[in-house]
């Protein structure tokens, strides 16, 4: 296109969901259920004020006995075959993810950890595979292709149904792979031993973690931190007459995001730039930022917000306001919350952060648009 339309394409609509939840017994599965209803984490960003690193036990929990197994041309047949349900499917949770695949144009594949398989086929492949499907509801072309497949692989009858039909076109993905036991006593790495056997390659992966110190920054506070800073000592706050009284959770999640991206925001719009620190805000120093990529299961993201909350309460309020973790889904993922279909390409729901107070825990997600995205055009009457 020499001369595209530009103004024809708005940009898609999105939402942000918030919600704040104290750490008491009776609230506290609220964050949990977000955690354990996001399978598929490929990274995880931390902002840690005055600490010059992440600290060990919060580091030990992302890099210690978290690595996964990396599986080349693995056949989808293989969880559906009857061994390796039993023995793994129905005995823990196992996480699979075609890894080298791009959702809009190519086949793809996931295994859930509630036993189900989940097929993003185009329409060829659906057509060689005998089992039965919908259109799928994100990615519409013209004319229509691409098809979703989901299957419960712990039903024996779906077993040998998927078994045989898989065997009928050659269907092979390369994967990543982790596995949580049901028994604490049996070693998570069976399952690559597994596959091991059977001849085909697997390499084992480990996290890897990246991190800057940001220096002097400006940080927001929230409502009962700023009137609790200005009674103590007014002078140290940014605040001034005509501030809003607390902090809106865009503006929040806008700065969390600025600082994930190394972007120092001032206090004062410039002509330069006017995006600010929102208001009020307290200056900390050497705040950590740190970029933690693997494969993460929801057990190591509960353990990993466990052990920021302890490391939080042990600091003081005025140095260490509060910390954040945004978690990654993988951007190719053909599923995302509780099993269900990415939105690709219209502002994909495949991530959240969990904001962490000493009394509260805030909870921000971002949704697409509930309409399904058209990978077409209108024919352009003026050519």
């Amino acid at each position: 296109m020499l001369n595209p339309e530009t103004e024809k394409f708005p940009a898609p609509e999105s939402h942000i969901q918030y919600s704040h939840h104290p750490w008491d017994q009776h609230h506290y599965h609220h964050h949990q259920q977000v955690i354990t209803q996001h399978p598929f984490n490929v990274q995880v960003s931390l902002l840690l004020p005055d600490s010059p690193s992440v600290p060990k036990e919060v580091r030990d929990v992302l890099t210690y006995d978290t690595q996964f197994y990396h599986i080349t041309d693995l056949p989808v047949e293989q969880f559906s075959n009857p061994v390796f349900a039993q023995t793994f499917i129905n005995n823990g949770e196992v996480y699979a993810l075609s890894c080298d695949t791009r959702l809009d144009v190519d086949d793809s594949a996931a295994i859930t950890p509630d036993g189900h398989l989940h097929l993003l086929l185009g329409k060829l492949t659906y057509h060689q595979v005998p089992l039965n499907g919908r259109l799928s509801r994100h990615i519409l072309r013209k004319p229509k292709e691409r098809f979703v497949v989901e299957m419960n692989l712990k039903d024996l009858g779906n077993q040998k149904k998927v078994t045989e039909a898989l065997q009928e076109v050659s269907l092979s993905f390369n994967w990543w792979l982790a596995w949580i036991p049901k028994d604490p006593g049996v070693c998570p790495s069976s399952v690559a031993k597994y596959f091991h056997d059977l001849g085909y390659n697997v390499r084992e992966r480990h996290t890897t973690v990246k991190q800057k110190v940001l220096g002097d920054t400006l940080m927001p506070l929230l409502t009962k931190q700023k009137d609790e800073c200005m009674a103590k000592d007014a002078e140290k706050t940014n605040e001034t007459e005509g501030s809003e009284d607390e902090v809106e959770p865009e503006e929040l999640l806008e700065w969390i995001g600025c600082q994930a991206l190394g972007v120092n925001l001032p206090s004062e719009a410039t002509t330069v730039c006017e995006v600010t620190c929102p208001r009020p805000n307290v200056k900390v120093t050497n705040l950590c930022s740190a970029h933690c990529s693997g494969f993460f299961t929801p057990a190591t993201i509960s353990l990993m917000v466990h052990r920021l909350k302890n490391w939080l309460e042990q600091r003081s309020e005025e140095v260490v306001p509060w910390v954040c973790a945004t978690v990654y889904g993988h951007p190719d993922s053909l599923v995302s919350w509780l099993g269900r279909e990415h939105t690709f390409g219209a502002e994909g729901d495949n991530m959240y952060t969990l904001l962490l107070t000493r009394m509260e825990v805030q909870v921000f997600t971002v949704s697409g648009p509930v309409k399904p995205k058209r990978l077409y055009v209108k024919s352009n009457n003026n050519k």
